[in-house]
């Protein structure tokens, strides 16, 4: 839907649309680094998820409300952009955060193909779309989807955000490793314990709000580096 506005809108030919695509990109860029880096910064990376969300929806609407008017386009796809930028750094720490360790390449596999299959169902339909609705109707499509997504992140519950640890242990008999490991699972704000056979390496799934580093101290033969 973008192309044939930007020729029927701004005049501008199939070999000239980069004068538009580059700016875009870039004020878009520019326009999410500070978000993404305070919501690192602040663990509010969901919240983030929520901003990006809202402005893909945003872009939507001044799209379908105001393609045909250079600022209208121009304006929805810098907003567009910016939110999407933000989606595409975010859902996959998202993911991984989410899911559980033993299901986290699991979970990222799925969710790459989703993207992918996106890709083509979403030209496939859009195609269609856009052939007996026009731009508008491609705008308005994409504007419901994300509605519809906004509201199930809205009202959904806050998934807590999980970080990771990676601990070793020292040579041990495997008794004591067995107590180790078992200690390490008793620890305030542990979720998870994945160990790495042969490799005295484990992998701690941890709550940010109640885990702190300095309760390791309490499991003898434990370092973090």
């Amino acid at each position: 839907a973008v192309p044939p506005a930007l020729v029927d809108v701004l005049g501008l030919g199939s070999p000239d649309h980069w004068r538009v695509y580059v700016p875009v990109l870039v004020t878009s860029v520019v326009a999410m680094l500070p978000l993404l880096l305070l919501s690192m910064r602040s663990g509010k990376s969901y919240t983030a998820f929520r901003v990006a969300l809202s402005l893909m929806l945003i872009s939507a609407a001044l799209l379908a409300w105001a393609a045909g008017q250079g600022w209208g386009l121009v304006g929805g796809l810098v907003i567009f952009f910016t939110g999407f930028n933000l989606l595409e750094a975010l859902l996959p720490s998202l993911v991984s955060r989410v899911a559980p360790s033993p299901l986290k390449g699991t979970a990222l596999g799925v969710y790459n193909t989703c993207q992918f299959a996106g890709v083509f169902v979403g030209g496939a339909v859009g195609g269609v779309i856009f052939g007996h609705f026009g731009p508008a109707g491609v705008f308005l499509l994409m504007g419901t989807l994300l509605a519809l997504w906004w509201i199930v992140v809205l009202l959904g519950d806050v998934p807590e955000l999980m970080n990771s640890v990676t601990v070793y242990l020292e040579d041990m008999p495997a008794a004591q490793f067995e107590d180790r490991i078992a200690a390490l699972r008793q620890l305030p704000g542990v979720y998870d314990v994945t160990v790495l056979a042969g490799q005295n390496m484990v992998y701690l799934k941890v709550s940010p709000s109640s885990f702190h580093n300095a309760s390791l101290a309490d499991v003898a033969g434990v370092s973090v580096h």
